[in-house]
């Protein structure tokens, strides 16, 4: 028997090849271990609180003891949380994913709780705490009962999408001037164009079908146009919105968008970029891996 070996039974060898797996896994970043955390916490909160907590949060421990703190069992906080529910089970019908439904809920619980505060530390009443939390508290329960309004969920989704593809297309223009050694502020309209293109490649990318493009004349008259719906970029929809549902079918009937070649050749080509980089990383990890797994076969086997 080599010196060098070490001995073990079969079961003990398969438990420590996995531990020894996760820990590098975890280490170069294949996989994290908020999976496990996030599974913890569903047991223990609300989904709409989780929801809360993970949202921009740059650690789970300082929300967790926030919420730990400000959650009680009373009667009113038992029925504020149904209302939640109940609202969250309202998008949903409309044809929303939990994840956008939570994000909604929680963005008017966030909103409304940030202008009653203000208005409180402007006002000239003597308030308890209780009765400011009250306050908050009903105060939320009205907005959140606005969104009953399906028309007014549907311009929220909306404009939330032209949000997060403005700041897409932004973040791309700046990132290829700064390359170029310039600088400058894009404006809304070319950076939302840009976020197109940008989005339009992803999508052509996961789903390998251009079928939902057409070519079409440039508004302008000037070279050519891409032409498609805003509903069909599925990397961005898919996590949001379930296909067919009734929110689906009226925002799809807004109509299609005309993007200027230049603007996708810019968004378009800004994501090939991060997507090469990203897939010759994945393959450094995946050959990392490889390596250490021929280690650990050395080492136990």
């Amino acid at each position: 028997m080599e010196a060098n070996k070490i001995v073990l039974s079969e079961s003990q060898l398969r438990s420590l090849i996995s531990e020894e797996i996760e820990i590098y896994l975890i280490t170069e970043g294949f996989v994290t271990n908020l999976k496990d955390s996030v599974g913890n916490l569903k047991s223990k909160f609300n989904p709409t609180i989780l929801a809360s907590l993970l949202l921009g949060a740059t650690t789970v421990t300082q929300p967790i003891a926030q919420a730990q703190s400000e959650l009680s069992n009373d009667e009113q906080t038992q029925e504020f949380f149904k209302v939640v529910d109940q609202q969250q089970q309202k998008l949903q019908s409309f044809g929303l994913t939990d994840e956008a439904a939570n994000k909604i809920v929680v963005s008017v619980l966030d909103g409304a709780k940030k202008t009653k505060e203000e208005e409180i530390e402007t006002s000239t009443f003597d308030l308890t705490d209780q009765e400011i939390a009250q306050i908050i508290l009903d105060y939320q329960k009205e907005q959140l009962a606005n969104l009953n309004d399906f028309e007014l969920v549907k311009d929220i989704m909306i404009a939330n999408f032209q949000k997060d593809i403005e700041q897409q297309g932004r973040s791309a223009i700046v990132g290829a001037a700064a390359k170029g050694g310039r600088l400058g502020a894009p404006t809304g309209v070319d950076s939302l164009l840009t976020g197109l293109g940008y989005e339009a490649q992803e999508t052509l990318v996961a789903k390998d079908d251009e079928s939902f493009i057409k070519l079409a004349p440039s508004n302008t008259g000037k070279g050519q146009s891409l032409k498609f719906n805003y509903m069909d970029l599925d990397t961005y929809w898919n996590d949001l919105v379930v296909d067919g549902s009734k929110i689906e079918q009226e925002m799809r009937k807004e109509g299609d968008i005309t993007l200027p070649y230049h603007y996708y050749d810019t968004g378009g080509g800004a994501f090939m970029q991060s997507h090469i980089a990203s897939q010759l990383q994945k393959e450094n990890k995946i050959n990392k891996l490889r390596k250490r797994l021929n280690e650990i076969r050395g080492l136990y086997v």
